[in-house]
């Protein structure tokens, strides 16, 4: 979660995009090199021309790079394709599909971000999603690794 309110009061000059794509890099990073031998992987993303330009202009590296600075261990970035796969959901139907499993994840880790729990409605497919969270790479756990808050304003739910 980028609490961006919060993020542009503190300094005017990070960009609440560039945090969020820096901390999926950071996170994928870690995984893949940690818990997969050295595999890559890429994200894949609603189509976003705006999206699309700060990549292109550098801003995504730029802010990635200024987060890892304050890291005790610089993740292996080019493990991760350097832009997203951006999908285009007017081109066919199983791309619509595709981002709907992202939006039923991203919807429900935000519900369960808001409440401070995870959420038990049947809805939220909650005992599929947290399996798939992003397993820390030392304790082999979910808590808290699935999860990245930034700034640091809000507590991490009870899972």
């Amino acid at each position: 979660m980028i609490d961006k309110v919060a993020l542009l009061k503190q300094t005017k000059s990070d960009s609440p995009l560039g945090i969020a794509y820096a901390l999926l890099h950071e996170r994928i990073a870690l995984s893949i090199e940690k818990l997969f031998g050295n595999e890559s992987a890429v994200i894949i993303a609603d189509q976003q021309t705006q999206h699309e330009h700060y990549f292109r202009s550098g801003g995504m590296s730029a802010a990635r790079d200024a987060l890892a600075r304050n890291l005790r261990e610089k993740p292996k970035f080019d493990l991760v394709v350097d832009k997203p796969l951006w999908v285009d959901t007017d081109f066919s139907s199983w791309d619509r599909e595709l981002i709907q499993l992202a939006d039923i994840a991203a919807y429900t880790t935000t519900r369960c971000m808001l409440d401070g729990i995870a959420p038990e409605q049947r809805s939220f497919l909650w005992p599929e999603i947290k399996h798939a969270m992003a397993i820390h790479w030392t304790s082999g756990s979910i808590e808290r690794s699935g999860f990245a808050i930034y700034p640091p304003t809000l507590q991490y739910p009870a899972l």
